[in-house]
C-alpha cells in the first residue's frame, strides 16, 4: 500500500469489508470518486481526477457472507467488473464501462473464523501473493517497538519492555 500511495498517477481508496458488505458500498464509492460520461459507445465511468487511476483497496475481501445460493454477491460484482470491465447500473439497468479503475484485495486464509472461500472464477483474475505470518525476529521488532512506546508513559515499567516483548513472542510461538 505504501508503494501504491507514492505513485503520483494513482489515487488510493480503502474499503474495509465485513460480513455485511454489499455491492451498494462499491457503487457509493464510485459515486464519491468517479464521474460518468455519456459517449458514443455508452456510459463511461472514470476517476474525477483527470489522468489518475483510482485504486480501490478492498481489505478483508473474504469477510462478506455467502447468500442462500452459496455466492458472495459483492465478490460476484467485483468479478463482473473485472471480467467485463463494467457493470449494469441499478437505477436504469444501463451498462457502465470502467476506465482507469482497478481493484486490489487483501484477506486472511478461508480457514480463519468468519472467512469465506473465494471462488476460482474470481481468483483467476487476481495474481495472488501469499505473505506468511511474521517470524520470531520480526515479531520481536514489532512488539518491541510497540511495548517501548507504550511503556514510555509509565517510567517505572520502562525497563520491562524487552522482557515483556520476549514473553509475548514466546507465548505466541507456543500457542500458534
Amino acid at each position: 500500500m505504501a508503494t501504491l500511495k507514492k505513485l503520483t498517477d494513482m489515487e488510493m481508496i480503502f474499503i474495509n469489508f465485513s460480513s455485511s458488505t454489499t455491492t451498494e458500498l462499491i457503487t457509493k464509492t464510485f459515486d464519491h470518486y468517479c464521474d460518468i460520461k455519456k459517449t458514443n459507445s455508452g456510459l463511461l465511468m472514470m476517476p474525477r481526477t483527470a489522468g489518475k487511476w483510482l485504486v480501490i483497496f478492498c481489505d478483508e475481501i473474504n469477510l462478506p457472507e455467502t447468500d442462500k445460493y452459496g455466492t458472495i454477491p459483492v465478490i460476484t460484482f467485483l468479478r463482473q467488473m473485472t471480467e467485463q470491465n463494467g457493470f449494469y447500473r441499478q437505477s436504469d439497468k444501463q451498462w457502465v464501462s470502467l476506465e482507469r479503475i482497478m481493484f486490489v484485495g487483501a484477506c486472511n486464509p478461508p480457514t480463519d473464523a468468519g472467512r469465506s472461500l473465494l471462488s476460482d472464477r474470481f481468483l483467476r483474475h487476481a495474481p495472488l501473493i501469499f505473505v506468511d505470518f511474521p517470524g520470531p525476529e520480526s515479531l520481536k521488532q514489532i512488539y518491541g517497538t510497540f511495548n517501548r512506546a507504550m511503556l514510555k508513559r509509565v517510567p517505572v515499567l520502562r525497563n520491562c519492555a524487552d522482557p515483556l516483548t520476549e514473553a509475548m513472542v514466546e507465548f505466541y510461538s507456543k500457542s500458534q
